[in-house]
């Protein structure tokens, strides 16, 4: 097995595991992990209020995550989950998600996890870890609405962008239609799922308590396609 990561990884990645305990192991185009993670973006795109318009992703590299010391963690939380909410679950036939995270500090989160202290208590629903089930809405949060490095846009079609496919464990899901960050103590994620009669939520938002329910699975490296407005274009002539 090692061998075969560092042959198909190269010493890159040989370096990732000693220094950090983590390896990203390239999925090969076309392969049913490159498919699979293919598929689950392209197929979670929608529109967005004052977003920029596209069509799909140009997918770059796929790598998966093998992490043991963020997996050992994120295993013992979820057996504490388990023992703490088993009346609950035992009523529950899936209390695991997979969802989406976009950020420019992707591979430092596959390196380290998530931190729930470094969110924001200004959140729609306070400290938490915050992921979506759409990519389109995770993609908005790749450069931290502060737009790309080089050009300072936020339409760039040219620099490469960072995602995160993560395993999430809900634990007991506290439901909301409105933002609030008044949870109960014994909730263990936010569930905040639309209305048509709620306009303050517009997509569905999961937002973790514990850093330690969210398990990356896959880094992504990749460009938005099909910019649809002239001043993005001018972003790919330059």
């Amino acid at each position: 097995m090692w061998g075969f990561l560092l042959i198909s990884s190269g010493l890159f990645c040989f370096y990732l595991w000693w220094r950090s305990n983590l390896l990203l192991q390239e999925c090969p185009r076309g392969s049913s992990d490159f498919l699979h993670v293919e598929t689950l973006m392209s197929n979670t795109i929608v529109g967005h209020e004052n977003n920029v318009p596209f069509t799909d992703y140009e997918i770059y590299k796929v790598y998966k995550i093998y992490n043991p010391e963020l997996t050992k963690r994120i295993e013992k939380t979820k057996e504490e989950l388990k023992q703490l909410t088993w009346i609950w679950s035992a009523k529950k036939t899936n209390n695991k998600r997979i969802l989406f995270h976009g950020s420019p500090h992707a591979k430092k989160i596959a390196e380290k996890g998530f931190d729930v202290n470094a969110s924001s208590s200004g959140n729609m629903f306070g400290k938490g870890i915050y992921l979506t089930s759409l990519s389109s809405k995770a993609n908005q949060y790749v450069w931290q609405r502060k737009g790309c490095p080089k050009h300072k846009r936020e339409d760039c079609n040219l620099c490469i962008r960072t995602m995160l496919i993560c395993r999430c464990v809900m634990g007991k899901e506290f439901r909301t239609v409105t933002p609030t960050t008044a949870v109960p103590a014994k909730y263990h994620s936010i569930v905040a799922i639309p209305t048509c009669n709620d306009s303050s939520l517009k997509f569905p938002e999961f937002v973790f308590l514990n850093e330690n329910q969210v398990e990356p699975l896959f880094y992504i490296e990749y460009k938005i396609l099909h910019i649809q407005n002239d001043d993005a274009v001018s972003c790919t002539i330059a």
